[in-house]
């Protein structure tokens, strides 16, 4: 019957979004349980059990090919049992099997998917109305199955689990799927023939297999980890010697490293503290030469702050000190050169001939600081 059936099936369970594997190919898992009340008729057998206390009726399942052990062994409670003693909870027995497992009859067997058998022992648990539940059966009146005991109690029936019960089959796998694939071909079960060129992938695996001795004796020397033989001077040179090179590790000499940073730090010190060592450098006449003193005062004349003080000290004006620094000063309220753009096309610095400030009356009276103006006067030359 399709009621009797029950298909549960996972979403997809991405690789890259789910499981973070962002290296190889991307994959979707999936995983699928299918179960099913399994039929008794035919596969149940009631027999008497001998035991200390007596002989006791019980059921068992025959889902193998065993003719003298069963799958499942259950034992029938007699009539004159008193329910008090008895487990009042459900009691599941499980049994697995794996894929295509000659243990279990050809219709229980499945090629792709492991298979696992469930019994549930009720006696002891009592229903207050009766169920046709396929697992969970209960129809018989309590009174049938246990002494002293009533169906009906403060107007309320009770019923006892149906003996034999039906066991519960499962069966489940799992399956990687291609995203970028119809699901209908774009997935397997881990089972199937192989490819005609599989062998050359076992191959491949068994010389990683014969290699890695020797990968493992390098790393073991190269991180020190030796045997408990004395190191001799051999051994020694070829430890000092080694170099792992790989896509995630790679050694060289950390000299080299140091030799680049250091040798670049100084040559940064150098050309940024050259004018003032050229200074100290000429402070002494044994070092200091006529060419050098030249070279060094053009350097120094060439900058711009030092630039435009020659062209004011060419005209006469100004009373410069710190010619020989990075910043010439004037003293206070020196009057210097002013551009002069008659003629746009050249431009040149002259002595002004006057200096006027002007100052609005208004502002003299508020006692606001003005802007002074500066304005040209022509020479009498």
């Amino acid at each position: 019957m399709p009621d009797d059936n029950l298909l549960l099936e996972t979403d997809a369970v991405d690789s890259v979004h789910h499981l973070g594997l962002n290296d190889g190919p991307h994959f979707t898992l999936h995983s699928r349980m299918h179960c099913a009340p399994l039929k008794t008729e035919g596969y149940t057998l009631t027999k008497a059990i001998s035991n200390e206390s007596g002989s006791q009726n019980g059921t068992f399942y025959f889902y193998g090919f065993q003719t003298e052990e069963s799958t499942f062994g259950m034992k029938l409670p007699r009539k004159d049992y008193i329910r008090i003693d008895l487990p009042r909870d459900y009691v599941v027995e499980s049994s697995g099997f794996s894929r295509n497992s000659s243990e279990i009859i050809p219709e229980l067997r499945q090629p792709f998917a492991s298979v696992a058998l469930h019994l549930m022992d009720a006696s002891g648990v009592t229903n207050l109305s009766p169920t046709k539940d396929p697992w969970f059966s209960a129809t018989t009146p309590l009174s049938q199955r246990y002494v002293n005991e009533s169906d009906e109690q403060e107007g309320l029936s009770f019923f006892a689990s149906d003996i034999p019960s039906t066991p519960l089959g499962c069966a489940w796998q799992n399956y990687l799927c291609n995203p970028n694939l119809p699901k209908s071909r774009g997935c397997i079960t881990g089972d199937g023939a192989l490819l005609d060129a599989d062998w050359t992938h076992e191959a491949a695996a068994l010389s990683s297999v014969w290699s890695s001795p020797k990968d493992q004796s390098f790393i073991r020397a190269l991180t020190g980890i030796m045997s408990d033989n004395p190191i001799t001077k051999p051994l020694l040179l070829a430890k000092t010697s080694l170099k792992m090179r790989s896509s995630n590790h790679y050694s060289f000499s950390a000299w080299f490293l140091v030799i680049v940073l250091l040798f670049g730090s100084i040559v940064m010190l150098i050309a940024t503290f050259l004018e003032e060592i050229v200074g100290l450098i000429l402070k002494y006449p044994r070092l200091s030469s006529p060419n050098l003193v030249y070279a060094y005062a053009s350097w120094q004349a060439s900058s711009t702050l030092q630039l435009h003080r020659l062209a004011n000290e060419n005209l006469g004006l100004g009373t410069w000190s710190r010619t020989n620094e990075a910043v010439p000063v004037t003293v206070l309220n020196d009057t210097l050169a002013v551009l002069d753009v008659a003629d746009p096309r050249h431009a040149r610095m002259v002595a002004p001939s006057e200096e006027l400030s002007h100052l609005a009356p208004s502002t003299r009276q508020s006692g606001i600081k003005a802007r002074a103006t500066y304005e040209r006067v022509p020479s009498n030359a």
